[in-house]
Parts: C-alpha cells; sequence; structure tokens
C-alpha cells in the first residue's frame, strides 16, 4: 500500500463514495457502468427520492481514484462527491479488515513511532497529464511563495505559481497522489496559510516535461545545495548568481556550516541552475538538497492550535454542515434498508 494511500485512509477514505444532486432520470445500470472504470465494485444502491448514490468499491484505493477524477472532470461539477461511511463498518465483514490483514493502525504505534513520521513519500515519476496541481484561493494579503511551501506537504513540488494581486496561487506535484491527499484534507481538517483559512480545489491536469522527469528521476528537487563556501560569498552574490535562472522561494544559510540552500519555485529552474555550471562554484559541492514540502502533511491533532487562530464559521454556516451530515444519515439507512429488502426478494425468488 502506498504511503499517499495510507495518508487518504488517515484523513477519511473509505471504499464508499457519496454522489448527490443526480438526475433523476439516471438509470443504476448506466451510473455503475460511468463508476466501475475506476475499480471493481461490490454494488450502487441509489435512492431515486433523495436524488443521490452510495458506490462501494472493493477497494479504498479504487474509491480514492474516483474521488480524484471526478472532483476535476467537468461533467461532474454540480455534483458533490465524497467518501461514504463503508456499511460494512461494526459488521464482521469490516472492509479494512478485508483489504488489510492485519488491519494498519494509525497515529502512533506500540514503540511509539508515528506512522506519518516514518512513511517514505516516494513515488515513481509519472510524466501523463493527470491531476497534478490544486488552485488555492482566498489568500492573505502579503503571502509569499515561502508561506505557501511552509504548508504544502506530501510529495516534491514541481512548480509553484503565485499571482499575488488576485489572491490565489498554483501547486504542481511530483507525485500526483499528494494533490488529490491537499484537496482531500482541506475538506477534512482545513489549509491555513498566514492565520487564515484558504480554498483548495483542483486545477487542470498537467504532465511533466521529459527532460524535467529525467531529471526527478536521477535526484533532482527545487532546492539546490551549495557547500565549502567561504564568507566572501554573501546572500546577496548567491541571489544575484542564482536567480537568473528562475524565482527564488528563499534561501537557507546554515549557521557554522558554510552552506547554503537555494530554493527555487520551480523543479526546472534548480535544474537550470545544476546544469550552468557556474564558474566561480566549480570547486565548491553544488547539488540538489532535499525539498521540505516532500515532508507527510500534519494531522489534525498537529494543526489545531492553528485552526484555534482562525475565526470559527458563522453559526449558520455550522447548522448547514450539521444537517447535511444528518441529511447524509438518513440516506444511508434508507440504502441499507432497500438493499436489505431486495436480499429478501431475491431470497423468496431462489
Amino acid at each position: 500500500m502506498s504511503a499517499a494511500l495510507k495518508l487518504q485512509i488517515q484523513t477519511g477514505a473509505t471504499r464508499s463514495v457519496y454522489v448527490g444532486e443526480l438526475d433523476k432520470t439516471i438509470l443504476e445500470q448506466k451510473l455503475t457502468g460511468q463508476m466501475v472504470k475506476y475499480g471493481a465494485m461490490e454494488g450502487v444502491r441509489m435512492i431515486k427520492e433523495k436524488e443521490c448514490a452510495f458506490v462501494d468499491y472493493l477497494s479504498i484505493a479504487s474509491a480514492v481514484h474516483c474521488v480524484s477524477e471526478l472532483s476535476y472532470a467537468k461533467d461532474w461539477k454540480s455534483n458533490p462527491v465524497r467518501f461514504s461511511k463503508d456499511p460494512c463498518v461494526g459488521h464482521s465483514l469490516n472492509a479494512a479488515k478485508a483489504e488489510f490483514n492485519p488491519p494498519p493502525t494509525f497515529g502512533f504505534d506500540p514503540l511509539g513511532h508515528s506512522l506519518v513520521a516514518s512513511l517514505d513519500l516516494k513515488a515513481p515519476v509519472n510524466g501523463g497529464m493527470v491531476p497534478r496541481t490544486i488552485y488555492i484561493a482566498h489568500l492573505p494579503p502579503g503571502t509569499t511563495y515561502e508561506d505557501i511551501c511552509d504548508v504544502v506537504r506530501g510529495s516534491h513540488v514541481l512548480k509553484v505559481k503565485l499571482m499575488s494581486e488576485k489572491h490565489i496561487a498554483f501547486v504542481s506535484f511530483v507525485d500526483e497522489s499528494a494533490a488529490a491527499l491537499a484537496v482531500n484534507l482541506d475538506k477534512t481538517q482545513g489549509m491555513i496559510i498566514k492565520h487564515r483559512k484558504v480554498k483548495v480545489r483542483w486545477s487542470k491536469p498537467s504532465a511533466i516535461p521529459d527532460e524535467i522527469a529525467q531529471a526527478i528521476e536521477k535526484g533532482a528537487t527545487r532546492n539546490v545545495y551549495v557547500g565549502g563556501m567561504g564568507d566572501e560569498v554573501t546572500d546577496e552574490k548567491l541571489r544575484n548568481d542564482f536567480e537568473g535562472f528562475g524565482e527564488i522561494e528563499r534561501m537557507n544559510r546554515v549557521k557554522g556550516k558554510k552552506c547554503v540552500f537555494v530554493n527555487f519555485t520551480s523543479i526546472k529552474s534548480a535544474v537550470a541552475g545544476i546544469q550552468s555550471k557556474i564558474k566561480e562554484y566549480r570547486s565548491l559541492r553544488v547539488t540538489y538538497g532535499k525539498d521540505r514540502c516532500a515532508h507527510p502533511p500534519r494531522m489534525k491533532e498537529n494543526v489545531d492550535h492553528e485552526k484555534s487562530k482562525v475565526e470559527s464559521k458563522p453559526e449558520n454556516e455550522e447548522i448547514k454542515e450539521s444537517e447535511r451530515e444528518a441529511k447524509e444519515e438518513d440516506e444511508m439507512k434508507i440504502a441499507n434498508e432497500e438493499r436489505g429488502e431486495k436480499k429478501e426478494q431475491n431470497q423468496t425468488v431462489k
């Protein structure tokens, strides 16, 4: 099981997908045909009077694929799509037990090691047109590239584009599953930048250029490490020498270590900087450093203190959210009752 999938499960992913505001004329057979392309299914539970359906997959990975794809698909823009409660939870055929034996535990293991901290988030580079980019809106005035990169987590960042005048940004990940994780985390615990809750949504699918994909396979990141420097190499000189290759997110000089990390806003810029072989730096060690954005996301318990600084939702919004959850509970009960009646009818026929 991939690291990204483990994190998806920890943040609420299940094998059941809720699809709302369906067209009353849509048939169960047609909906099944549209959903089965994301993975093997147990079945579809439709509630026509509520204009919704629950799609139960045989694996959580298939459900994650479904939610990720439909979240940015134009044909499903008007339909709320999210994970729902697993109908088997509480029964002997628990989905987690069926899929993982023994079932995984999250948070902290008996030895005291955090699962999230121990995950290996490296993933093979997929250079195809996939949804790897997220759109961040409602950024606070004065937000910088550094502010964004201090929060975004889950994978090496391919590129960050900040449009300050519009208070928006676009972040593309090397591992596209990190984009799905970011969107899901926004729904479950929210993303906070400079003490303000921002909005995270899908952007257009994109590909990684072949030459950049090849560089990534060899260890390229957006972070350039320069070691063995003398005192004559000032921050101003470093910035002047490297900013010609692309926008710099931040520079981090390590005191007493005679080294500095130059973080660009894109891997492409870092590759250009490494390949340029600036004459004055040939005697120094110039290589790729680690991208801090590749660290695992901080889970809810670790960001509660930040969220407490953010103004709570207006009371009417909280009421609406509670009503939505209650409505989904009722719809699930109806779906389960209908499924039970169908089974009884089938047994009677037999």
